[in-house]
């Protein structure tokens, strides 16, 4: 049976590999910097040592929640405030610093690509958005209706009780735009970066409550 519960930092190394592996494939960390590591485990560390600062910065501002197979964790939701006062503190309090070695892999093109959606999403959020950092799901529980009822019965009832005016995600598949727009997620803005002669496109959702 499955269960949901809201992730500490005692969690995250697990909520973090999690989401590492389930968007290793993902257009933006593919294109943009998968493709310069010797091997996908390399690839993989420098994904979970991402998601272990993006998900401490997420419960300390915003709140993550996880899905649970008895007690296995299967699936990772994480949000927080668009307009969230990060500081450089933040990213240096949750282990920044450990990213370093991967800056000849690219990693500041991430940071670059980030910039501009910020710059695209500023002239469409109002205050009172929040943003869905990101939803993950265990490949082995995929099209079992896992990340629906996350998003369903967790996250968006959540930011109800945070009174959220407005819900804003973005994606880089066309399945996950899909799935956002079954539950009234709309396309408001195509993103692209053309990066190292990698075009990465994507698409800013936002969901008014």
């Amino acid at each position: 049976m499955l269960n949901y519960r809201f992730l500490t930092r005692k969690e995250l190394p697990g909520a973090a590999q999690l989401v590492a592996r389930s968007l290793a494939n993902d257009p933006l960390y593919a294109k943009l910097v998968g493709k310069s590591f010797p091997n996908r485990a390399e690839y993989i560390q420098m994904m979970f040592r991402v998601y272990m600062i993006k998900l401490a910065i997420d419960i300390r501002k915003g709140f993550a929640v996880g899905v649970y197979d008895n007690d296995k964790l299967i699936g990772v939701a994480s949000c927080i405030p668009y307009n969230s006062n990060i500081k450089i503190w933040d990213y240096l309090k949750d282990g920044v610093i450990r990213l370093l070695p991967y800056f000849k892999h690219g990693i500041f093109k991430l940071w670059v690509h980030s910039k501009k959606i910020r710059h695209v999403q500023k002239k469409l959020v109002e205050s009172g958005t929040w943003y869905i950092h990101g939803l993950a799901v265990n490949s082995k529980y995929r099209h079992k209706h896992v990340g629906r009822d996350l998003l369903l019965t967790q996250v968006l009832p959540e930011l109800d009780r945070r009174h959220a005016k407005q819900v804003m995600v973005v994606t880089y598949t066309n399945d996950n735009r899909d799935f956002f727009e079954r539950y009234q997620f709309k396309a408001i803005a195509h993103l692209s970066s053309k990066r190292a002669k990698n075009i990465v496109s994507g698409f800013n959702l936002l969901k008014t409550h």
